[in-house]
Formats: C-alpha cells, sequence, structure tokens
C-alpha cells in the first residue's frame, strides 16, 4: 500500500477497499519505507492502526510498537519478543511473528501467565 503524499510503500500487498496509510517518515520517491516514522492506518477515512518504529523494505523492523483500534498495544522487537498490552491494562508476554503482509502479535507461548 503507498502512502500517496510521501510516495512511500509499505507491506500490504492486498490492502481492503478503502483503506490508506500516512507515513510521518522521511519520503522515499516510490520505494519502499526505510527509517524511523509512524504510519497510521486509516479505512473509510477512521484510523485503527499506528505503528511506530524503525522501518526497513516497508516493514517495521527492530524496535516499535502497533496500537491497535481497540486500545491493545504491543511494543517489542519485530520480529521478537515484546510486551502486549491489552485495553484492560492486562500485560502479557508476546511475540512478533512476520507473515507474509506485515506482523502477527502473538501470546508467548513460553511464558503464560500475565506479567505484573
Amino acid at each position: 500500500i503507498e502512502d500517496t503524499e510521501k510516495h512511500c510503500w509499505f507491506a500490504d500487498p492486498d490492502p481492503a477497499p478503502g483503506e490508506t496509510v500516512a507515513w510521518s517518515g522521511p519520503a522515499c520517491n516510490g520505494a519502499l519505507a526505510k527509517g524511523e516514522g509512524e504510519l497510521v492506518w486509516t479505512r473509510d477515512g477512521k484510523v485503527f492502526e499506528r505503528d511506530a518504529g524503525i522501518y526497513d523494505n516497508g516493514m517495521l523492523a527492530g524496535q516499535g510498537s502497533i496500537q491497535f483500534e481497540d486500545g491493545a498495544k504491543y511494543v517489542g522487537l519485530f520480529p521478537g519478543d515484546g510486551v502486549l498490552t491489552l485495553p484492560d491494562g492486562q500485560r502479557f508476554a508476546a511475540i512478533s511473528v512476520k507473515e507474509i503482509a506485515g506482523w502477527s502479535i502473538e501470546q508467548d507461548p513460553r511464558r503464560i501467565a500475565p506479567l505484573p
């Protein structure tokens, strides 16, 4: 998917109808996003996700965060270990797993109990 103002491309080969992105990082001149910034995802004009951190090849790489529409937030490594905070404040060990079109955030099976 492309940020049409900064001409940066991001890993999402099949965007949903009405889905757009806005990138706060450096301009890309038609290339994949690289550098530090925040990517704001909207669908039909409504923000549903905010991804912040270091980007490489149009994807988060290294330390970063994803804020979800429901208020849940993952902070950690891409790929790797992090913490998922649920909307009610519960915190769990989590991992980010690289998928074809981005990242999935999963509870870390090595540490099931909530974090303090």
